[in-house]
């Protein structure tokens, strides 16, 4: 039998992690977590999140300038 995965919201997820709602949030934005989009809400597979927090360098995409911290150059025509 298939198991359903527990799904908690942003704010679940940030008061049974301790960390910030928009800290969780970044995260899913930038792909670094699995979400759904339910409505209006986000869902948050709880699983996933684990397997993040054991190994988050499997996710990052470092050739990103957003990830790696640096400051890029935007020209306007």
């Amino acid at each position: 039998m298939m198991e359903i995965p527990t799904m908690l919201t942003i704010k679940q997820t940030a008061e049974m992690t301790k960390l910030p709602e928009h800290y969780i949030r970044q995260l899913c934005i930038s792909g670094k977590i699995s979400c759904v989009k339910a409505g209006v809400k986000n869902l948050i597979n709880l699983q996933k999140l684990i397997e993040y927090f054991d190994n988050p360098s499997e996710k990052s995409n470092t050739n990103s300038p957003a990830d790696s911290g640096t400051i890029r150059r935007i020209e306007v025509k």
